[in-house]
């Protein structure tokens, strides 16, 4: 199989390691709304990775059934959080069978995206007891400065010109636009959203920004020796970067966090 075939929602486990040192956490506000909105504490988790926002999740006194597509993803997370009220599966969210109205909380943490939408926002109706909580979560990345942008963007043009995800972190994850179709879909069983954004920023080295976009699956689909290339030239940019805020050597990396949380309302679930 060549590196452009490779399934992209399964890229993320060919380097559990790289992916739990690089990506962000999550601020303890976004788990303390989730448990207030929440009438309970039974709750799956959806591409949970190496456990970023999990381990929060059982802080927080929910009990976890985490789904994980990816073996390695699934195996790091197993390793690396220990609890009794974790429980790790090896399949999609799509395919999880459950007991109608059993769970309490659906949460995805950068991964509602990668679930088909004909066949999510149903099947979290289905499991969700009324009241119960989907809370979706993405880290929206600021753009980088202008000057910065543009020497960066040079690499692109040259190494990998069809690569149009260039910043660490993905943007239009927007889905309680209230003329967007997947607010449509999810208006049948789900009521108006309670939408939390929390600011957030990062003062990165080269080697920690190459690290980070080196998580991303756009990025992962290159062919190794062109990623390794463009990866060694986006670091020597970002070494001879002067960041006014950062400092010599560094770039400022601006989020926003932004949960959408989508209560069960009382209408009749999905056939």
């Amino acid at each position: 199989m060549t590196p452009e075939r490779r399934p992209q929602s399964q890229v993320f486990g060919e380097d559990p390691d790289l992916y739990a040192r690089h990506r962000d956490g999550y601020a303890p506000l976004i788990h303390a709304v989730l448990a207030a909105l929440t009438p309970g504490r039974a709750a799956i988790e959806i591409g949970p990775g190496t456990g970023l926002a999990t381990t929060d999740l059982l802080a927080a006194g929910f009990r976890v059934t985490a789904l994980e597509p990816s073996a390695p993803m699934a195996a790091a997370l197993r390793a690396g959080v220990a609890d009794r009220h974790l429980v790790v599966h090896e399949h999609r969210f799509e395919d999880h069978r459950a007991e109608p109205a059993s769970v309490d909380l659906v949460a995805a943490f950068q991964s509602w995206h990668w679930v088909d939408p004909a066949a999510g926002w149903p099947h979290a109706a289905r499991l969700l007891r009324p009241g119960g909580v989907l809370g979706l979560c993405w880290h929206h990345p600021d753009p980088v400065e202008p000057g910065l942008r543009a020497r960066l963007d040079s690499h692109y043009a040259r190494l990998a010109p069809g690569l149009t995800a260039r910043e660490p972190g993905a943007k239009g994850r927007d889905v309680d636009a209230p003329d967007g179709p997947a607010r449509a879909v999810a208006r049948r069983w789900f009521d108006p959203p309670v939408v939390v954004e929390i600011p957030g920023r990062r003062i990165l080295d080269a080697e920690a920004y190459v690290g980070l976009l080196a998580t991303q699956s756009d990025h992962r689909l290159l062919a190794a020796d062109r990623r390794a290339e463009l990866l060694a030239a986006l670091a020597d940019t970002v070494r001879s970067n002067d960041d006014p805020d950062a400092g010599p050597g560094r770039v400022t990396l601006g989020t926003t966090t932004r949960l959408v949380a989508l209560r069960r309302s009382f209408a009749p679930p999905p056939a």
